[in-house]
């Protein structure tokens, strides 16, 4: 059986000079097809985008497609450079830069360039190239919906892997001609929803939303955990000396903000911020900011990213349900025996762990919680041998790429 997982944006964490924009999305998307790729009779092709070609074609038994857009990083540029405003013209810049007015001068010249010949559309030859029996696709971005209602019109089946709370968002089915945070109509998301196959939850509390979608089938599947990267409860574990927070620059989505508002509160306590992309213009207000024993960290690169939870005494995670998921992070904090602080409990992970303490959006409980972690030897101790076990038992690779390949219907 031949099995394609769409991850867009995947290829840094396949091969690290591809980039350092890695999020649990694309960790997760790597691990999935990896282990599918290891069971017999499996192959696995893991497509995404990137500006250039990747440097192999295949890794870890895992085949890789790319759709190359050079395109794409003019307009990662032009995004650090531009912010949105209330009023005309709608826009703003900073200081300017040569290189964003090269971005702009050769986005414009493709748009030109289509105006004058049409449209071509480049994603639809792209994945009618890839052999697949079954599909498996990440998120609902613009691109994964048309990508749903292409494998289908092919007669087969595709399977839409929810990732964000806001795509079982009920309010979708109200609002048509609402756009989401990536900009894709509710009436687009819903379709591609209702046209798969089958849609994969992250968490019960989507599965319960999507109930209302009127679906095909609707299964929760839990995120995997790796277990290489994690340590056994049989081992013990030492304390780290500092908090480590892990996101990007925003207000509404990981919301650094309230790591460093409880920091402030903490001066004794170091604090590891890993500011990785986002808005350029929140970065610099964090940097600007920022108390003396708060290291602010571009990036930690993947394969030291275990040695940095290993390294820390605490995870602090101040994502916003609205927009996350289940953060994968979560696992790789737990399953390293790294008790967790939260703003939020997703999905109940840290009630039925005991793997950390849920706070609320205040920076005075998010830095109590903290505290009481730092210096409970015992609390701490508990959190991090309850969150490896529970990884262990209920995020455990095997059964979780069981259940998948379960849904896969027989190939002929």
């Amino acid at each position: 059986m031949k099995v394609a997982v769409v991850a867009w944006n995947v290829l840094p964490v396949v091969d690290p000079s591809a980039g350092t924009a890695i999020g649990g999305l694309e960790t997760f998307a790597w691990l999935l097809a990896r282990e599918l790729a290891r069971r017999p009779g499996v192959s696995t092709t893991l497509v995404m985008r990137h500006p250039s070609a990747p440097r192999q074609e295949t890794v870890a038994e895992v085949e890789l497609k790319v759709l190359v857009e050079p395109s794409i990083r003019d307009r990662e540029v032009l995004a650090t450079a531009l912010r949105t405003t209330a009023s005309f013209p709608w826009f703003t810049r900073d200081a300017f830069r040569l290189a964003w007015l090269m971005a702009l001068l050769r986005l414009g010249a493709a748009r030109i360039q289509r105006l004058i010949g049409g449209e071509v559309d480049r994603l639809s030859p792209f994945i009618r190239s890839i052999e697949a029996d079954v599909w498996i696709v990440l998120g609902t971005s613009a691109e994964s919906c048309q990508v749903v209602e292409l494998i289908r019109t092919l007669g087969l089946p595709a399977y839409v892997w929810v990732q964000s709370n806001a795509e079982a968002n009920p309010a979708m089915l109200d609002q048509p001609h609402q756009l989401n945070t990536c900009g894709v109509l509710s009436s687009q998301v819903v379709a591609a929803l209702r046209e798969a196959s089958g849609v994969l939850c992250q968490t019960h509390w989507q599965q319960s939303r999507l109930e209302k979608f009127g679906l095909r089938e609707c299964h929760h599947i839990p995120n995997p955990f790796d277990p290489a990267f994690g340590v056994s409860a049989d081992v013990t574990r030492s304390p780290g000396n500092r908090v480590l927070w892990i996101g990007r620059a925003d207000r509404l989505h990981k919301r650094p903000h309230l790591a460093l508002q409880a920091a402030r509160l903490l001066p004794d306590i170091p604090f590891t911020l890993v500011l990785n992309g986002g808005d350029a213009r929140i970065e610099a207000e964090i940097r600007h900011e920022c108390p003396s024993h708060v290291t602010l960290v571009r990036t930690i690169p993947r394969a030291e990213m275990r040695a940095a939870f290993l390294s820390s005494r605490l995870f602090l995670s101040t994502g916003s349900s609205l927009l996350e998921g289940f953060p994968n992070v979560l696992l790789e904090a737990a399953g390293t025996g790294t008790p967790i602080v939260s703003c939020e409990d997703f999905d109940q992970f840290l009630a039925t762990s005991g793997a950390g303490l849920v706070t609320g959006d205040s920076p005075a409980a998010i830095a109590a919680a903290i505290q009481i972690l730092w210096n409970n030897a015992a609390t701490w101790e508990q959190c991090s041998l309850q969150g490896r076990h529970h990884t262990a038992q209920h995020h455990g690779i095997e059964p979780i790429v069981a259940s998948v390949l379960k849904l896969c219907p027989p190939v002929p």
